[in-house]
C-alpha cells in the first residue's frame, strides 16, 4: 500500500472505538500466533517482501525497518530453539554418564561387601 502512494496513521480516538477478544486458552493463543507466523512467512516468500519490494517506491527507511522486522520474527525462534537445546541435550549426556559412575560405584561396593573385602572407609 506504502508503494503505491497511500499513507498509514495511528489511529488512537479519545473513546475506545475498536474492541477485540483476546484468547482464553493456550491451545487458541498457540493457534492464534501460529497464524500470524505462516502469514509473516508467506510475505518474506512472496515477491511483495518488503527488503526488496519497493525499491525506489515510496516505502521510507523506518516504513521497510518495520516491515523486515514483522516478517523476520518467525526467524528468531531458530536461535532461541539452539540455544535452549543444545545445552539441555548436552545436560541429558552429562547426566546419563553422571549416573552410570555412580551405578558402577554401587556395584563396586556391592560387590566388596559380598566378597568380604573391607572398603575405603566410605561406607
Amino acid at each position: 500500500m506504502h508503494c503505491r502512494g497511500w499513507k498509514s496513521v495511528y489511529c488512537m480516538p479519545p473513546r475506545a472505538a475498536f474492541k477485540g477478544s483476546a484468547p482464553m486458552k493456550l491451545s487458541d493463543r498457540l493457534h492464534q500466533v501460529l497464524r500470524w507466523v505462516l502469514g509473516s512467512v508467506k510475505i518474506f516468500l512472496s515477491r511483495h517482501c518488503p527488503l526488496w519490494y519497493g525499491y525506489g517506491g515510496n516505502l521510507k527507511w523506518l516504513e521497510r525497518l518495520a516491515c523486515i522486522n514483522t516478517i523476520l520474527y518467525p526467524f528468531t525462534s531458530i536461535p532461541l530453539l539452539t540455544y535452549c537445546t543444545i545445552p539441555a541435550s548436552s545436560g541429558v549426556e552429562r547426566g546419563r554418564r553422571k549416573a552410570a559412575e555412580m551405578r558402577a560405584e554401587v556395584e563396586e561396593k556391592e560387590m566388596r561387601r559380598g566378597l568380604g573385602v573391607v572398603g575405603s572407609g566410605e561406607e
